[in-house]
């Protein structure tokens, strides 16, 4: 595998094991202060990846941001 394509399939990775984690701090944020401040903590590193995602021009389905929106899917 070339350095290019694992640093890309770590990235995927990366963005879908963040996405899940933050889909299941937010289901349980209003149980415990420390949760709801831990969904806050996941919504802001994905929407910074996402964001600079699209600054670095890159294709947002190869990186596991295809179908997700962190306004939308976190708050």
């Amino acid at each position: 595998m070339s350095k290019d394509a694992a640093y890309r399939h770590y990235l995927r990775d990366m963005v879908a094991l963040l996405r899940e984690r933050a889909t299941e701090a937010k289901a349980t944020r209003r149980e415990y202060k420390f949760k709801a401040g831990r969904a806050l903590a996941y919504y802001g590193v994905l929407s910074t990846l996402k964001e600079e995602a699209v600054i670095f021009g890159l294709d947002l389905s190869e990186i596991s941001f295809d179908s997700f929106e962190p306004d939308r899917d976190l708050l």
